[in-house]
């Protein structure tokens, strides 16, 4: 429903037709390389052991995660034009799970 060009608009689930493209691994290395960074992450940690224990843990998993300094995403403008606004979208499972979604743009 977002305007054509906006990142909102594009493709956002896969299966298994969609991943069996045979370029996925090449595309999942360039998704990594040009998106992921250190500086854009956040991670919260709650356990029980000591903070010690804790930082000591997260540090060994996740010292590798560069920090590429990329820019933080922001968007320029609303995803949504006054044709797309006020539509109520009614959708069909394909499976029994029951869960609501609200995405409001702030």
């Amino acid at each position: 429903m977002a305007k054509p060009g906006h990142p909102y608009n594009k493709f956002s689930t896969g299966n298994k037709e969609s991943l069996s493209n045979p370029n996925l691994r090449e595309m999942l290395f360039n998704f990594y390389n040009s998106k992921y960074s250190a500086n854009l992450m956040k991670l919260v940690v709650y356990g029980q052991s000591d903070i010690d224990v804790l930082t000591k843990s997260v540090e060994e998993k996740f010292a590798e995660v560069k920090n590429q300094k990329f820019a933080k995403f922001q968007l320029q403008e609303h995803p949504y034009d006054e044709k797309t606004l006020k539509h109520l979208i009614k959708l069909v499972p394909v499976k029994d799970k029951k869960t609501l979604d609200i995405c409001w743009v702030l």
